[in-house]
């Protein structure tokens, strides 16, 4: 079996390492991964590396004015793809982001197709409907996403969406890597995503300047960059905030491949995101078996059940956050019992064999 994988970016963020994740466990499963991306870039030189055949069409931006500029690349995206899959003799196609499932939208429907939409973020767009009755299954990540999508249907096609969480390999065995010049004998806390207002790193620069000035001896690691140029002038407003006193202890580390290996090194991970679609940080440091605390909204609560429950603070509240890494801090012993527990949690829920099982099934 050949499926075809459709991605608009080639930058390596969390829909993409995800999507790598499931290119080589379907790989694995002797199901024959093919990748169509928008753009060369990151994803496409992984793909050479892995030796993954694919292909690049443009997938431009759906939003300029220009109506028939529009439909014309929609078009010819379309006929691409079309001869794509009659030369590699397939119909099974599962799109990975929210642009790849609108230009895919109508060969979804077509009744030879077998197609999967994987839906990765909170979506509150208009013709939701078209879209989900035009694929076979459209896969939410989170109970937080699938809610999103499911209040903005037409009757009955809730049917349509299933719940599949995103899913991680076991990392707790991994050989922990090390920051230039990390120091073992002081509370390491970290936090890991592309620089984005909704990913709170100012919120993390805030509550490390907070602490630091109170006294509490850590440093404080922000590891990810910036990408697009917004994202850019949003990293230098954070890069900005860190007080000149606490430079040493405020660390930007920047982009890692390996993130969990770093995790593996460190105290804490915190995960202070504005309503977070699902966190695949957060599955990252629970397979890691490293302590994990983050903010109360979007998926992450549902990530961390009923067990983290103590491991949450209040959204975009910076005393919060300072209060519960603190607790971390004077309680380790207990919150080391928790994230054992939530390991136990992830091998069950949030495992990769579960989510490939689930797609196999899927594809078939």
């Amino acid at each position: 079996m050949k499926v075809f994988y459709i991605n608009s970016y080639s930058c390596i963020g969390g829909a993409e390492k995800s999507l790598q994740s499931i290119i080589v466990g379907v790989k694995e499963r002797g199901i024959e991964p093919l990748l169509v991306c928008g753009e060369n870039g990151d994803l496409i030189s992984w793909c050479k590396s892995e030796n993954i055949k694919y292909y690049i069409l443009k997938q431009p931006s759906l939003q300029q004015s220009n109506f028939l500029k529009r439909l014309f690349n929609f078009f010819i995206f379309n006929v691409k793809l079309i001869f794509l899959m009659l030369k590699e003799r397939t119909n099974v196609l599962h799109t990975n982001t929210l642009r790849s499932r609108v230009y895919c939208f109508l060969i979804a429907a077509l009744p030879f197709v077998r197609s999967i939409a994987h839906v990765r973020d909170i979506e509150h767009i208009e013709h939701q409907s078209r879209l989900v009755s035009s694929y076979n299954t459209t896969i939410a990540i989170s109970k937080a996403v699938k809610d999103s999508i499911v209040q903005n249907l037409d009757e009955n096609l809730d049917e349509n969406v299933t719940l599949v969480y995103n899913a991680v390999d076991d990392y707790s065995n991994a050989e922990p890597l090390y920051v230039k010049g990390q120091n073992k004998s002081v509370f390491n806390v970290a936090m890991f995503g592309r620089f984005d207002d909704w990913k709170g790193q100012h919120l993390f620069i805030e509550c490390a300047n907070l602490m630091l000035t109170k006294g509490f001896e850590a440093r404080f690691y922000i590891f990810g960059d910036a990408i697009r140029k917004e994202e850019l002038d949003y990293k230098k407003k954070c890069l900005s905030l860190i007080y000149p006193s606490n430079k040493s202890d405020v660390v930007h580390v920047g982009f890692v491949s390996e993130p969990y290996r770093y995790m593996r090194s460190l105290d804490l991970i915190v995960c202070p995101s504005i309503n977070e679609p699902f966190g695949r940080v957060a599955i990252e440091a629970i397979s890691a078996k490293t302590i994990f605390i983050a903010s109360n909204g979007g998926g992450l609560p549902e990530i961390l059940g009923d067990i983290g429950k103590q491991c949450l603070f209040k959204e975009g509240d910076v005393d919060d956050m300072s209060n519960k890494i603190n607790q971390v801090y004077t309680n380790l012993d207990m919150y080391k019992g928790i994230s054992s527990e939530l390991f136990l949690r992830y091998k069950v829920k949030f495992h990769m064999d579960k989510l490939l099982d689930r797609l196999v099934v899927f594809y078939s």
